[in-house]
């Protein structure tokens, strides 16, 4: 079964107010694991919000533009199967790296998010990055050295 489908499944599953009554050690959260490959996916094929909106039209993204520069870098290149804009970014290079890494949107600098999964995204196959539901590496230390004091 795909991880991202279960993850889904589970949050429908746990509505929020049910997992807040759990004690702290026993909730999972998305977590981000991996690390960058270079395989360019994420700079392919984005998806942009402009006011709590998934971009769906040109005119949308030339409004975008102009509220702010840094979307410059971004072209469209197509629609996705919900009618959205599909961008890629004119930086991306043919090893897959960025060739204006140091002044990248904050977009870039904090792919892949949570959000992402919460939204129902999914990660490319080729993506180094993993999102899982777990415990956090913080909460399992906390824990283990709660269980060690007692």
């Amino acid at each position: 079964m795909n991880l991202n489908l279960t993850i889904q499944k589970f949050l429908k599953k746990w509505p929020d107010w049910f997992r807040s009554l759990l004690p702290d050690r026993y909730k999972r959260e998305l977590v981000r694991t991996g690390s960058c490959v270079r395989c360019g996916s994420c700079c392919r094929d984005i998806n942009l919000r402009y006011q709590s909106r998934w971009i769906k039209d040109e005119v949308e993204f030339i409004d975008m533009k102009g509220d702010d520069q840094e979307y410059l870098r971004f072209q469209s290149s197509g629609k996705d199967h919900y009618g959205h804009l599909i961008f890629q970014c004119r930086y991306l290079l043919e090893n897959g790296s960025c060739g204006d890494y140091q002044n990248r949107p904050d977009i870039c600098r904090s792919y892949p998010t949570k959000s992402l999964m919460l939204s129902g995204g999914t990660l490319p196959p080729s993506c180094g990055y993993q999102i899982s539901l777990t415990i956090p590496f913080d909460k399992r230390l906390e824990h283990a050295i709660e269980k060690q004091d007692k």
